[in-house]
């Protein structure tokens, strides 16, 4: 439940796939930790048993509150401030790696490894492009997070007449450096949404019709 930017309260439920039903876990309410400031997006991992509430703090869209279960309700766990503005964050399914765009237009994108309580920044900032194209809004990660897919566009003239260009690049984590997987995709579309499978093997890609529709 929210009002304007932002959140009033946040319910959790479990669903019952025998009765069709759903039963309320926990309320947090706002004032907690997780909802001081600007709520921008929950993300769950594959078991439940974790989830993130992405926050934006000062327009730093970019910062974290993870939350776990524990003896039935869902404490905080760990937190992440970070720097960016219009930021996106995913995490992956098992719960340990989180993708983070700080900046959608400008910074890049880089990756968080879970330690204990704490994350850290796992291999460089994927921003090797950005002179010449903008970050896209969509990527996504492999269940074990040693796998991304994310997105490149840009826009060539305004109005009715304008076009996209986009790149999809994958790329995979060696242990110190990501590294790029195959080619670069190319597409004279502008990308609504890209999507891994769990093994990071298969990517699905959707784009726009234009004008955006």
């Amino acid at each position: 439940s929210y009002s304007g930017d932002n959140i009033n309260y946040l319910k959790i439920f479990s669903f019952d796939h025998t009765t069709n039903s759903l039963t309320e876990i926990q309320t947090l309410n706002k004032g907690s930790t997780a909802f001081s400031e600007v709520f921008d997006g929950i993300h769950f991992n594959y078991s439940g048993e974790s989830f993130i509430i992405q926050r934006n703090n000062s327009a730093a869209s970019d910062s974290f509150t993870e939350y776990t279960l524990n003896n039935g309700t869902y404490q905080v766990s760990s937190t992440w401030n970070g720097t960016g503005n219009r930021g996106h964050i995913k995490i992956s399914h098992q719960g340990n790696t989180a993708i983070v765009s700080n900046n959608a237009d400008a910074a890049g994108l880089y990756v968080l490894k879970k330690n204990g309580t704490s994350w850290s920044q796992q291999g460089q900032t994927l921003n090797d492009n950005i002179s010449e194209f903008g970050l896209g809004w969509s990527f996504d990660i492999s269940s074990d997070g040693n796998t991304i897919a994310y997105t490149e566009e840009k826009m060539i003239g305004t109005g009715s007449t304008r076009s996209w260009e986009s790149n999809v690049k994958v790329l995979e984590y060696n242990g110190s450096v990501w590294e790029q997987k195959g080619s670069v995709l190319s597409f004279k579309e502008r990308i609504k949404d890209i999507k891994l499978d769990n093994l990071g093997t298969i990517l699905l890609v959707g784009t726009y019709l234009e004008p955006e529709t």
